[in-house]
């Protein structure tokens, strides 16, 4: 999922590849993204790791701001901190959602803290929907 969602973001931002997928077409897909360190086959063994994605990201083409839940350790500092986040990341949403500019917002998550099978997960988020509260 973390492939696939790359190459769907690379090419909704309309980055050029700068090599051909099929004849002359010039799209990104999981299997032309490696410009780092890795490999296809690595990652389809034992999964992309969040930093692995931001580096393929970024040395495709795309202008990356990441950021990271708030970790245990931050919560005894802090109990407000994941209220904050959680503001932070709304806030984000909506703005990419309503953004004249290609935006995408993509998030990694655990699928077993809510109860799915399998582990980490990347999606990206094609809007929000404010009354519901909710993202698609």
């Amino acid at each position: 999922c973390g492939l696939s969602t790359l190459a769907m973001v690379l090419n909704s931002l309309r980055i050029d590849p700068m090599r051909t997928w099929k004849g002359a077409w010039r799209w990104f897909n999981e299997s032309n993204l490696w410009c780092c360190n890795g490999a296809p086959d690595e990652v389809r063994e034992a999964g992309l790791p969040f930093d692995m994605f931001e580096r393929l990201a970024t040395c495709n083409g795309a202008e990356v701001a990441s950021h990271r839940g708030v970790s245990a350790a931050e919560v005894a500092a802090d109990p407000a901190a994941p209220k904050a986040f959680e503001s932070a990341f709304r806030a984000a949403v909506q703005a990419a959602s309503r953004s004249r500019e290609r935006e995408c917002i993509v998030v990694c998550y655990s699928r077993e803290v809510l109860g799915q099978t399998g582990a980490g997960h990347f999606s990206p988020i094609g809007g929000d929907h404010e009354e519901t509260d909710m993202g698609l």
